[in-house]
This record gives C-alpha cells, sequence and structure tokens, in this order.
C-alpha cells in the first residue's frame, strides 16, 4: 500500500498544480466524468489483470481483483486528500461537483502512477 500511496502522490503531484484540469473540471460535463472514471477502471482492470510484471498472486473479490480495488482506493484518496490539502478547491473556486471532477481527473494519472510502482519491484 505504500508504493501505491507513492505512485499515486508522485504521478498526480504535477497535474494537481496545473490550471488547465481546474478548468476541464470546471466546465466538463457529469456524463464526461463518468466516462473518464470508467475508462480510469478499465484500463486499470486490464493493466493489472493481464499484467506479467508482478509475481504476487492474483486474489479476487467477487471476480474483482483486490489490486484493483486498493489501487484505485488509495488513488482516489490520495486525489481528494491533495486537492484538500493544497487548497485547490479554494484557489479555483470549485462547486461540489467540479471537486469530484477535478478529483476524478487527477485520479487517471494518480491510479497510472500507483499501478506502475506497485507492480515494478
Amino acid at each position: 500500500m505504500v508504493q501505491e500511496i507513492i505512485g499515486a502522490i508522485t504521478f498526480s503531484i504535477p497535474f494537481l498544480f496545473t490550471e488547465e484540469i481546474w478548468e476541464i473540471a470546471k466546465t466538463i460535463e457529469i456524463w464526461r466524468t463518468l466516462a473518464i472514471f470508467l475508462m480510469t477502471l478499465f484500463v486499470a482492470y486490464l493493466f493489472i489483470s493481464k499484467s506479467k510484471l508482478s509475481n504476487i498472486e492474483k486474489e479476487e473479490w467477487h471476480r474483482i481483483p483486490k489490486r484493483l480495488l486498493t489501487v484505485t482506493t488509495v488513488s482516489y484518496m490520495t486525489s481528494v486528500l491533495l486537492i484538500y490539502i493544497y487548497g485547490i478547491n479554494n484557489i479555483a473556486n470549485l462547486s461540489l461537483g467540479q471537486y469530484i471532477s477535478a478529483t476524478i481527473i487527477v485520479s487517471t494519472f494518480a491510479v497510472i502512477g500507483a499501478i506502475a510502482v506497485d507492480l515494478v519491484k
């Protein structure tokens, strides 16, 4: 889990401070935000389930890889906390819906980082 947190933070921080991300979060429609969320989960699922990089036994919970659950939980929680800690919500004047959109957009990169650092040992 520590590796996943480090990967999520490392990959998401550069995008967290990009004003373009904030503007996208302000203007994106909810269905596009949902599409980004689902696309991120799908790509993460493919990478985790089809990857030959890790020697760790692939455990599942109701046919969902546990690694996918931990990676996405860590990544989304990390993104929520980073946006809050750095005060991006106040700087960008994000509403609750925009905050959620920003979290999902930043978490796309956090998921990639968490998977990359977790699987490369």
